[in-house]
């Protein structure tokens, strides 16, 4: 009850969360570009680490939530 009272008290959260989603899409497009294997392999690397081509498997789910 006393999380559903937080969630309703923040709605920006699922904002956040939606322009993550995005981001992590618009990036994994950008992965399979000419302009991504142009750039150095050090910025490659940061870059994937940052945001992997893959999802973990307990993110595609979707319906797994993490407890904070």
């Amino acid at each position: 009850m006393h999380t559903q009272q937080k969630r309703n008290e923040r709605p920006g959260r699922k904002i956040g969360a939606e322009r993550r989603r995005v981001a992590r899409m618009i990036l994994r497009d950008f992965y399979e570009s000419e302009q991504f294997s142009n750039l150095n392999r050090m910025v490659q690397l940061a870059m994937l680490e940052l945001c992997p081509v893959q999802e973990k498997a307990c993110d595609q789910e979707g319906g797994v939530r993490r407890l904070a």
